[in-house]
């Protein structure tokens, strides 16, 4: 296997709140590999897109801080690295596409100029230059007549249309990694199956590693090749599509493929939801032992007091689990 293009060691991104200190994100660790789709999924609050923001160093501080670990790129730590030199790989070598394009994209600049200035900074190319490269890009990723579109501002365009703009502007200047922070979440369900199969065509065509960031199990399923399954601020399972989804292991993992609704059942005296009970713990009061113990249906009285570690299974040295019960 080729050497990772990211290595997250022990990452350790905290929020100083008036409640206490939010670990957000406790102790994390994963590779990244070049060419491949990482999945990282997980319900709201259980900081996957805190991990996100941590690779591009967009975490505010204060009130975040990095309280520990390190993010390798071609072996220099992100984390410490100047600003000067923080610029010259943001929105350059790693790229991100964020969750709302409305409000990620400015309204008093037209697409055009969003993506020119992105080539600009970074590319040196001239004015002109930069907005044929603006073009295109908008027509790479798909959209109809690139040369008026880029002309438009984004309240012009329809979410689809805008969210093509983001995956344009992410992908300019070539970069090595691109970080999706649920980039299909505001869409329906036919622009997000173009968008998909946009990402993967792209990714294909400029050998991408892409790190995809979503609630959504179906979404994973169609695109990753690996898949971390966050809870807490804790990976409690990682490995190929096929462990997590033909062998899933851990108690969270399986009620969250248990919740994906059955067409099957439609119609059934059997047909509703499954739902995990209770909800994600604040990160400011995070349970003793395991985070997972309070919701979890497998639970003994060990995995109140002592947290269990991230380890490979017994089936496989690429599959981990977080857990005392099931290995």
């Amino acid at each position: 296997m080729a050497d990772p293009i990211i290595e997250v060691k022990n990452l350790q991104t905290y929020f100083k709140t008036d409640e206490g200190t939010a670990k957000a994100v406790n102790d994390v660790s994963f590779n990244v590999y070049p060419g491949e789709t990482l999945g990282i999924v997980g319900e709201s609050g259980c900081g996957k897109s805190v991990t996100a923001l941590s690779i591009m160093r967009l975490i505010q501080t204060p009130p975040g801080l990095f309280a520990g670990g390190e993010i390798l790129f071609h072996g220099e730590d992100i984390l410490k690295l100047p600003d000067a030199k923080l610029r010259e790989i943001r929105g350059n070598i790693i790229s991100m596409i964020f969750q709302e394009p409305m409000t990620s994209l400015n309204p008093v600049f037209t697409c055009g100029n969003q993506i020119v200035e992105a080539v600009q900074l970074h590319q040196g190319l001239s004015k002109s230059e930069a907005k044929q490269k603006a073009i295109d890009m908008l027509e790479l990723v798909g959209i109809p007549d690139p040369h008026l579109r880029v002309d438009e501002y984004p309240h012009q365009l329809s979410g689809g249309m805008r969210q093509r703009v983001m995956i344009a502007m992410a992908l300019s200047c070539n970069p090595s990694v691109l970080i999706a922070d649920e980039p299909t979440t505001a869409l329906d369900v036919t622009i997000q199956a173009q968008i998909l199969e946009l990402l993967q065509k792209l990714q294909k065509e400029m050998n991408l590693s892409v790190i995809m960031i979503t609630h959504d199990l179906g979404v994973i399923a169609e695109i990753a090749h690996r898949v971390i399954v966050m809870y807490a601020g804790e990976i409690v399972e990682q490995g190929g599509i096929q462990e997590i989804f033909k062998y899933p292991t851990h108690p969270y993992t399986k009620g969250l493929l248990k919740s994906i609704p059955n067409l099957s059942k439609l119609g059934s005296q059997d047909e509703s939801l499954y739902n995990i009970k209770g909800m994600v713990p604040s990160a400011t009061d995070f349970p003793s032992g395991c985070h997972f113990h309070p919701r979890c249906e497998i639970m003994v009285e060990k995995c109140k007091s002592h947290k269990p570690v991230l380890e490979s299974s017994e089936k496989s040295d690429t599959h981990l689990i977080r857990c005392w019960e099931v290995k």
